[in-house]
């Protein structure tokens, strides 16, 4: 068996017949998938020290750790150092340590674009479109049609290519976007997408259906993203207007991602608003409607869990998707003090660390997990993680909430929050959980909080 052993982890590669034992290709050859590794992942009195400066921690400040050989002599040290640092020791001697398996893609999806686009930077990622959607982005701008998805499916970097494809063919586009957040992400992508563009596109947040309206009638074309968080109203003012226009309409929407200004828990409005919004849409003219199947933004695995971990959470069911690439099985961390959450998080990241970037990794926090946030960050600071809630910065952890999150992705999510069951008891509950759980690509941790 070729074997390889790096500190404390085991790697079994591949069995082998005696006669290729010697082969320099065959014992040499440590680049393949690993499909065993052993990780003693319990830490001992003896580890405590290389682990606490491993994570940030000064070696001056770790000092009374350093020699520690057994449980008595890790005790004493205990009582030479502060209160936090106490916490950080304890935690790391105490709790089972997190392992997260190393990435390993597999791809279902026949396209040889989306391979590299897999494995490429995020940045690349970002601008992907999948082929599928090329007969939304070619269609004649005077077509109205409404398009609809789960997450994961590409609606918004569909939009941009929509628009690109409109605007490079002389059109004048107006992108509407429910927030600015929204519209900041979507602004700065297509300032990438519409370059040399035969026309400008116009970008709107509106605060009424007359800034709606008024932007139909100065463009050939709008495109509005995350349709389900406007106002039901706001559709049967724009179809009565668009009743004596030429203007088309391309509009993506996901209502299991519908929010606006509704209250987590305030279920009568939610059930309002989904009742109305489908009626509401109809009253557009002439707007047909697609349906899109194929989710090729999360791993198979995490799809399949929000899948399950959400059915009959959401205002509506869940339809199953095509899956594009898996990439590993979802990790869940339980916690059962809130004084270990910084700790156990910091553990995730350093494991993470492994296959992802910094800015490739990002945490949210939910429910009433977010209470602590604050002394969270402050603590993985001291642990040499630092974090930004800035959502541009790609060089540092994001920490952000579901709904700061939403419309972006990472490659990585750290998702802190409540047990799940009590976090998918209400709509906007479990639309929070969606949202949060889909912003992974490739890795998704649940580190549930009492």
């Amino acid at each position: 068996m070729l074997c390889k052993l790096e500190g404390q982890d085991f790697r079994a590669f591949r069995v082998v017949r005696h006669d290729l034992a010697d082969a320099a290709y065959i014992n040499r050859n440590d680049r393949g998938d690993t499909p065993y590794e052993l990780d003693d992942a319990r830490i001992k009195a003896k580890d405590v020290y290389d682990s606490l400066v491993s994570m940030g921690l000064s070696e001056e400040h770790v000092k009374p750790f350093r020699g520690v050989q057994d449980e008595d002599e890790f005790i004493e040290a205990l009582g030479e150092v502060d209160q936090h640092l106490q916490t950080y020791a304890l935690g790391l001697y105490e709790t089972t340590g997190v392992v997260v398996p190393r990435s390993k893609y597999t791809v279902f999806d026949t396209n040889v674009g989306f391979e590299k686009a897999l494995r490429g930077s995020l940045e690349q990622w970002e601008l992907y479109l999948h082929p599928s959607q090329k007969y939304i982005i070619e269609l004649p701008v005077g077509y109205r049609l409404s398009v609809s998805g789960p997450a994961g499916t590409g609606k918004t970097v569909c939009a941009w290519y929509r628009s690109q494809h409109l605007a490079h063919a002389g059109n004048s586009i107006g992108f509407v976007c429910p927030n600015k957040k929204i519209l900041d992400v979507s602004k700065r992508m297509l300032a990438s997408v519409l370059q040399s563009a035969k026309q400008d596109c116009y970008f709107l947040v509106p605060n009424s259906s007359d800034d709606i309206v008024q932007l139909a009638e100065a463009v050939d074309h709008v495109v509005v993203d995350e349709g389900q968080e406007f106002a039901t109203g706001w559709f049967s003012d724009l179809g009565a207007a668009l009743t004596n226009m030429g203007t088309g309409l391309t509009l993506f929407y996901d209502l299991n991602q519908l929010g606006g200004n509704i209250p987590a828990g305030d279920t009568k409005h939610f059930k309002y608003r989904l009742d109305t919004w489908l009626s509401r849409l109809d009253s557009i003219p002439q707007l047909a409607k697609m349906e899109l199947h194929i989710n090729y933004r999360n791993s198979k695995e995490i799809a399949d869990y929000f899948h399950d971990a959400l059915a009959g959470f959401l205002p509506q069911n869940y339809r199953a998707s095509v899956h594009s690439f898996g990439a590993g099985e979802v990790v869940i961390e339980t916690v059962n003090d809130q004084r270990e959450l910084g700790f156990r998080i910091a553990r995730v990241v350093h494991a993470l660390r492994k296959d992802f970037g910094d800015g490739e990794i990002g945490l949210i926090f939910n429910g009433r997990v977010r209470e602590g946030q604050g002394r969270v960050l402050r603590e993985l600071r001291t642990l040499g993680i630092e974090t930004t809630r800035d959502i541009q910065n790609k060089n540092m952890v994001l920490s952000a909430s579901p709904r700061d999150i939403k419309g972006h992705e990472r490659k990585a999510i750290v998702f802190c929050t409540p047990p799940m069951d009590y976090s998918t008891r209400k709509w906007g509950q479990a639309i929070n959980v969606y949202v949060a759980l889909t912003r992974a690509r490739d890795r998704l941790v649940v580190v549930q909080c009492s």
